[in-house]
């Protein structure tokens, strides 16, 4: 619901945005490739920030003119909108409202990928892709919280930030073979591997596992990467090269091969109570300097269209937004 003037339904609150969080997501449903999202022509947008105008029945625990972030199943890109109250949660004194909005998605799907599914270890090793990117750089401080070696993959003009922030190995997957490199540094594997690229990847990542490795997916951006439009050939080369899943070959290796779909969890009402939990948790680690969400470059509403090419030439530094324009 998008509308300026919709009231909220029960156990839904109305926000006024102040920011909108950019997602692959988004350039997926743009393109038609996200089967999840509503039928084009639609509102994109999976997560805001902002302050709230209105509750709904039963919303007794947050008040008018709270600010507050929020995962939205699409619809972000609006000046207001209804929310479920389970999707929302109160932001922290002293984290802004452009930081806020740079939090739900990104950290919740690190979170989960490496709290709940690959229940990361200390002193595991772990290769995150795209590691530059806003999950990325998530999943490298919750790595680095838990004191993980970190091997991250990014173009070489972000090695220098993804060193700062705690990865020990920054690998260069434009000009190397990142699976090479991978095993000359870690000749008997990688513990974990977060794989948001799909396509060829999918098999070069399950051979970097050593015995008892987790291969989180959560991702096929190499249907998008640097692409405006759909391609068929592209879908089709794709997933051609994304072989079937042997539960044989998993057993004789020891290996788990897990997937993650945040929006698929927030269409299960029995997962929205963890939802809440991992967002009040993250809002915990971010006042206790765990966490610090990046923002990289804001756009405005009508400028969306390069704030999706901007990600899509994997431009970004951190997290893109959208601001809402001017009245």
């Amino acid at each position: 619901m998008v509308y300026d003037d919709i009231e909220p339904e029960a156990g839904e609150v109305r926000i006024k945005v102040a920011f909108v969080g950019v997602n692959f997501a988004d350039i997926m449903a743009r393109m038609g490739l996200y089967p999840a999202a509503p039928p084009p022509p639609c509102v994109v947008g999976y997560e805001v920030s902002g302050t709230i105008e209105a509750v709904g029945e039963g919303v007794d625990d947050l008040a008018v003119g709270t600010e507050v972030c929020a995962l939205t199943r699409f619809g972000g890109y609006s000046s207001k909108l209804c929310v479920p109250r389970d999707f929302v949660v109160e932001i922290p004194r002293g984290m802004r409202l452009d930081v806020a909005a740079a939090l739900p998605v990104q950290y919740l799907t690190a979170y989960f990928a490496l709290h709940d599914l690959a229940n990361l270890k200390p002193n595991e090793t772990v290769l995150i892709h795209a590691a530059a990117g806003g999950v990325g750089l998530a999943a490298v401080e919750l790595a680095r919280h838990r004191k993980a070696r970190i091997l991250g993959t990014a173009s070489p003009r972000k090695h220098e930030m993804l060193e700062d922030l705690g990865v020990h190995h920054p690998i260069d997957y434009r000009n190397q073979d990142y699976e090479e490199v991978v095993r000359s540094i870690c000749p008997e594997g990688v513990d974990i591997v977060l794989d948001p690229l799909g396509g060829p990847n999918w098999q070069k990542n399950r051979r970097l596992l050593r015995p008892f490795g987790r291969h989180v997916m959560y991702g096929v951006s190499h249907l998008a990467a640097g692409r405006t439009k759909r391609s068929l050939l592209r879908v089709l080369s794709t997933f051609g090269t994304m072989k079937k899943l042997s539960p044989v070959a998993l057993m004789q290796k020891s290996h788990s091969a897990l997937g993650l779909n945040l929006l698929a969890l927030a269409d299960d009402p029995g997962s929205h109570g963890r939802i809440q939990d991992a967002l009040e948790h993250l809002m915990t680690l971010f006042v206790e300097h765990v966490i610090d969400p990046r923002v990289d470059v804001i756009f405005p509403f009508s400028e969306a269209h390069l704030a999706h090419k901007y990600i899509q030439d994997r431009k970004n530094l951190g997290k893109v937004l959208l601001v809402p324009d001017p009245d």
